[in-house]
Order: C-alpha cells, then structure tokens, then sequence
C-alpha cells in the first residue's frame, strides 16, 4: 500500500493516460473520419453543382458535336449485313485493285471493332499483292481519293528488278480499315438466312 502512495502521481497520470487512450481518442478518429467523408461529399457535391451549373455549355457543344459528326457521316459506308457488307466491298476493292494492274494474291478481313460511341464498326482487312510499283502509285492514289473513305494504316513491301528506267515490281501486303455505320449484332442475326423465327 505504501507502494502505491510513493507513486500516486504516477498512477494518476496513467490512469489519465489510459482514459485518453480509450475514451478521448476514439472520438478524436471518429471525428476525423466525419470530417474526410464530409469533405468528400462537398467535393462530389462541387463537382454536380458545376455540370449543372454547365449545362446549357454541355449541350450546346453536345449539339456541335453531333453537328459535325453528322457532316463527316459520308465518310462511313452503308451496311445491311456483316456478310453482305463485307463481300460487296471485297468485289469493290477487287475492281479497283483490277483497274491498277495490280494482283491480288490472297485477302484476308480480320475481327470487326464495334466503336459504339461513335455508332460505327471498324473493318481492318489485309490485302496480299503483287505488281509493279507505277501501278502500285495509281492504287495507293486512287484509294486515298475513294469516298466513302478507305484508310491505309499498314503497307509493307518487297521491291525488286528496279532499274534506272523502271521503278521495279513489289511484292508485299497492304493493311485497309473500312468503318461502316453501325448495325447491331441483333439486326444482324435477325437479317441472317439461317435464322429461324
């Protein structure tokens, strides 16, 4: 007992100690903890209150947008159905390539990319050739000038026989991207001559 009077200070200032530690630091975190979400809700709250408050801005270059979507929409094929589509352009990449003198080898469509923001569906393709190079110009040429538009995004080519006189003859492959507008997998199912009502 005597023990306990020598340090009576000392157990006074941990039980002080102690009552903090478990009853006045609690409340502190939980305040704390009030205070970030609160903060964070303002925040939200700020963020709503400014797109609200941008809205008519927001639509009016909504409608801009639209405005120049709609002009470059003669950029894009039409399409009725993936098949279809793709054969069409197959036969018309065909004539053209026909037209230049160049030989098709071999032509490959790889998977369709729906870009559904911009409701259109992206057709990469691969065009295996063989020709000479002043036809393959022409080619190059005439696709850049076709409407709807055709993007080259990819060419790789072997030349040889190339002479003073005589650009030579190339060997290679070009990489073409069609976008169409797009048609929704259910259309197309629907407009399929396997499909079964």
């Amino acid at each position: 007992m005597e023990d306990l009077k020598k340090h009576a200070l000392l157990l006074i200032i941990l039980t002080f100690l102690l009552l903090a530690k478990f009853l006045y630091m609690p409340i502190i975190e939980w305040q704390n903890a009030l205070i970030i979400e609160i903060n964070t809700i303002e925040k939200k709250l700020r963020k709503i209150e400014g797109v609200l408050g941008n809205e008519e801005k927001i639509l009016h270059a909504n409608k801009q947008y639209e405005q120049q979507f709609a002009i470059t929409k003669h950029l894009f094929f039409a399409q009725n159905s993936q098949a279809t589509f793709k054969l069409q352009q197959q036969q018309m990449l065909e004539k053209v390539f026909e037209k230049s003198n160049i030989k098709i080898t071999r032509f490959g469509w790889e998977n369709t990319i729906p870009l559904v923001d911009l409701q259109v569906e992206h057709y990469p393709l691969k065009v295996y050739l063989s020709g000479k190079i002043s036809d393959f110009v022409k080619l190059t040429t005439q696709l850049e000038r076709y409407s709807p538009f055709i993007e080259v995004s990819g060419l790789v080519l072997v030349v040889k026989k190339q002479t003073s006189s005589n650009l030579g003859e190339t060997k290679g492959n070009i990489s073409l991207n069609l976008y169409a507008e797009y048609l929704p997998i259910k259309q197309s199912i629907e407009e399929s001559p396997l499909y079964v009502k």
